[in-house]
């Protein structure tokens, strides 16, 4: 992590973020069960500094009794301003579970950017904006 935040700053031009010329991302958060860092690691989504009508956070559980649902709908009902959605039950389109569980949440992203981050994965405010003044 620490050599791939180092790279990012030497070669990463700074971005200001601005509503006009943001890209718009789809955030894909595929979940199973809670690791018990689950909520701290989901939180940090739902705070980007990034303009809210450019980003969307999509989490994906593949049935009704998975423990990260309760932890998911708290947040998004936490953060009513950040477009969020849970996904429940994916579509089997091949032998990898993950794919999955996440291919019908894909199917209905809004921005033709996807980000997919695992749910063991934190970040920043600021992550989002540095992740796209690379593309």
């Amino acid at each position: 992590p620490a050599a791939v935040s180092a790279r990012l700053k030497l070669h990463c031009r700074r971005f200001q973020p601005n509503a006009d010329v943001c890209l718009g991302i789809t955030i894909i958060k595929p979940l199973l069960g809670n690791d018990g860092n689950l909520t701290e690691n989901l939180e940090g989504y739902f705070k980007l500094d990034y303009p809210l009508n450019k980003y969307e956070i999509f989490f994906c559980i593949m049935d009704e009794g998975d423990t990260a649902k309760i932890v998911v709908e708290s947040l998004i009902a936490k953060n009513p301003s950040v477009d969020a959605r849970l996904f429940v039950g994916g579509k089997r389109i091949g032998v990898n579970p993950k794919i999955n569980n996440m291919n019908v949440a894909i199917a209905s992203a809004r921005h033709d950017f996807l980000w997919i981050s695992d749910s063991n994965i934190k970040v920043r405010p600021e992550t989002l904006k540095e992740l796209v003044a690379c593309v």
